[in-house]
């Protein structure tokens, strides 16, 4: 399979999806997190092994710069000259969340199986998918602290 190839508006930064990679999640995050850094009501995103991202973490490129929400929050990776969210790292599970709004075919290759802090939700979405409290879901099975439509 090719590599997905993800880039921000402006084109400066990119970074490269293995092509054999499969996410360990694919969800709408409704958590006031990514409402706020995104500016929407929800977001979709995508987690894959860390060593599924071919981008350098530990040395961002001079383009990139990132925050954290908090200091036990995941760190936030930017595009510097258009401030296109790029991806964040989460540590904690060895994983790095990417947006299929900036990957072309990623949506479409693994759609979204749930909806995770669905209780932080400011609009409701009636698709048939599972709503969570909480995150994470790793399986669109798993049924733990589902909220019902």
């Amino acid at each position: 399979m090719a590599e997905l190839v993800s880039t921000c508006v402006c084109g400066d930064v990119s970074f490269n999806i293995k092509g054999n990679a499969v996410p360990l999640w694919s969800v709408y995050c409704h958590c006031e997190s990514c409402r706020k850094s995104h500016s929407a009501p929800f977001v979709s995103d995508c987690g894959f092994k860390a060593e599924d991202v071919i981008f350098d973490l530990e040395n961002p490129p001079e383009d990139c710069m990132s925050f954290k929400a908090s200091d036990k929050g995941p760190t936030r990776w930017f595009c510097d000259s258009c401030g296109t969210r790029v991806l964040i790292d989460v540590p904690s599970v060895k994983a790095v969340c990417v947006f299929p709004a900036i990957t072309p075919g990623l949506a479409e290759k693994f759609p979204p199986t749930g909806h995770i802090h669905y209780q932080e939700k400011v609009i409701s979405i009636k698709d048939g998918l599972p709503k969570h409290r909480v995150w994470p879901p790793f399986s669109p099975d798993d049924k733990v602290d589902l909220i019902e439509e």
